[in-house]
């Protein structure tokens, strides 16, 4: 059930629900959801926000819902399982428009819900499948969030674990026999070529999940590998070597920094930043795990 609750305080209905769009299917895992238009779209006055969308991981369908009457929210399309299974895909998971129109999810099994990533291409006006952003040959072992940054053309994707041991329930044995992912993907936007695979330790690098731009367009984050790859170029002053968890990057080698912070070692603490013209100074409550060079 998708639920629109009115959040203005001044208005009469405040706090109170508005509409309900009750999904037709029992036991579809609605995770994350999106939107059909966005800021991505800045070049294009016309787009609006008019459709939530949302993949489910254990049906593998697609929902569609209209919300442009916030007091008549209803389902305007779904995409089922056979139709993902064309594209020999399953378990969708993170949807994101495009600056084309289009709408990305990617996708975290194979027709089989085997592992397999790739990333369905959707038209952002019928809402009908078109095609897959990499080709199956191309596809990643493994898929679980992404995020794109077109100034700088480039893609990041993380990794989960293969669906049918996903639905099982987790079993930290799975690590060691390879059923869950420790690896980033790094892509080139503008061709679809993956750049290279950044391998992570698997007890401490197991499982990255969310990516997450930092707080300005040139340091990508993500919020569950407790892992940060930065430039060589990076100087810890003496002063704020004493300052636990504080790890100062000289402005150029930000453009070349992803922040990662773990799932698999617990850290609940939040990224914190700031930048003036020569420095920023990330910042994790329990501190970084590992800083590498390579980036």
């Amino acid at each position: 059930m998708l639920v629109a609750i009115d959040v203005d305080e001044e208005s009469d209905t405040f706090c109170q629900i508005l509409s309900k769009c009750v999904l037709p299917y029992v036991g579809d895992e609605v995770h994350h959801t999106g939107w059909n238009a966005c800021s991505s779209c800045h070049d294009k006055p016309s787009a609006k926000r008019t459709h939530i969308i949302l993949p489910c991981l254990n049906s593998s369908r697609i929902y569609f819902v209209n919300v442009e009457d916030e007091r008549n929210i209803r389902l305007d399309k779904i995409i089922s399982p056979e139709e993902l299974q064309n594209y020999n895909a399953s378990f969708p998971h993170t949807c994101h428009c495009l600056a084309d129109g289009n709408i990305m999810i990617n996708t975290c099994g194979d027709g089989n819900n085997n592992n397999k990533g790739n990333f369905l291409l959707i038209d952002g006006k019928t809402f009908e499948p078109k095609d897959c952003y990499l080709e199956d040959s191309k596809s990643v072992p493994f898929s679980y969030d992404y995020w794109y940054q077109p100034r700088r053309d480039v893609m990041i994707s993380s990794e989960w674990g293969s669906p049918k041991r996903i639905k099982e329930g987790f079993d930290p044995t799975d690590l060691a026999k390879g059923n869950y992912g420790h690896s980033v993907h790094v892509y080139k936007w503008s061709t679809h070529e993956k750049l290279k695979t950044i391998e992570l330790p698997i007890c401490d690098g197991a499982l990255p999940f969310e990516v997450r731009y930092f707080l300005f367009i040139y340091c990508l984050t993500a919020h569950k590998l407790a892992v940060q790859i930065c430039s060589s170029a990076a100087v810890v002053p003496e002063p704020l070597q004493r300052r636990v968890g504080a790890v100062p990057i000289r402005a150029k080698a930000v453009e070349r920094c992803i922040c990662l912070t773990s799932a698999s070692s617990c850290f609940a603490g939040s990224i914190q930043a700031r930048s003036d013209e020569s420095l920023c100074i990330c910042r994790m409550r329990f501190g970084l795990k590992h800083i590498l060079t390579e980036a």
